[in-house]
């Protein structure tokens, strides 16, 4: 390779990373000066929307800032499932002595992250206990936003869904509240989750059979167009 041809191809390349550390800066400064506050106000707004409208879950908000990341969430406080876990103990007499340790429900949190990369990525995480425990440890409601990408009606959505989620992995919620179209967003959730198109992508991989292949390959672009398209 020519001198030339080198030195081109650096210059090339100062150029590009100088125009990306800028872009970079801009992002970070945006979520700084900007985002991170419309978020904060957004949660805090709609954290007292549920305190008048009681209910069940008691939620607040919380912010962290680092040098260059950051997180605002809300967090909601343990609940009582009704269900106890019961221990039998004996004495040195043999006396039988039952104790009940009620079972809680906690979990619930919604995680708006600023990365290192200067994206936003909103997270959801289900209510578990001893007793439910949903499959999935979070979902990615959005992930690698720009903050100047994170609108009203994106933050709309995002609660909307948190809402959904936190009803539909709640024990108070889960068996008799769904209906079909609710089932069908929270699969587009889920499926709108990059590491669940990449696990079904590996299980593309993995299947021997060219027709399952074939059919799967077509489930996935369907799923995966729906989610880009009309399901958001």
């Amino acid at each position: 390779m020519s001198r030339d041809k080198l030195s081109r191809a650096v210059e090339r390349e100062v150029k590009l990373l100088e125009c990306s550390s800028r872009l970079l800066s801009y992002r970070r400064l945006n979520w700084r000066m900007d985002a991170s506050h419309r978020i904060r106000r957004a949660f805090e707004t709609f954290v007292q929307e549920t305190r008048w409208g009681k209910y069940p879950f008691s939620l607040h908000v919380t912010q962290h800032e680092h040098p260059v990341e950051g997180m605002v969430q809300i967090s909601a406080t343990k609940f009582p499932t009704g269900a106890v876990t019961r221990t039998t103990t004996h004495d040195s007499e043999l006396r039988e002595r039952v104790t009940d340790i009620p079972v809680l429900e906690e979990g619930g949190t919604l995680v708006a992250s600023l990365s290192v990369s200067g994206h936003v990525a909103f997270i959801v995480h289900p209510r578990r206990s001893d007793r439910i425990k949903p499959a999935e440890e979070q979902i990615f409601l959005f992930h690698r936003l720009d903050p100047t990408d994170v609108t009203d009606g994106v933050l709309e959505r995002v609660l909307l869904r948190y809402l959904l989620y936190m009803r539909s992995t709640s024990v108070i919620g889960i068996h008799d509240t769904l209906n079909v179209r609710e089932y069908l967003t929270l699969l587009r959730m889920k499926v709108g989750d990059v590491r669940y198109q990449y696990r079904l992508s590996r299980a593309l991989l993995s299947m021997q059979n060219e027709w399952g292949k074939l059919l799967l390959a077509g489930l996935i672009g369907w799923l995966v167009a729906y989610v880009t398209g009309a399901g958001k």
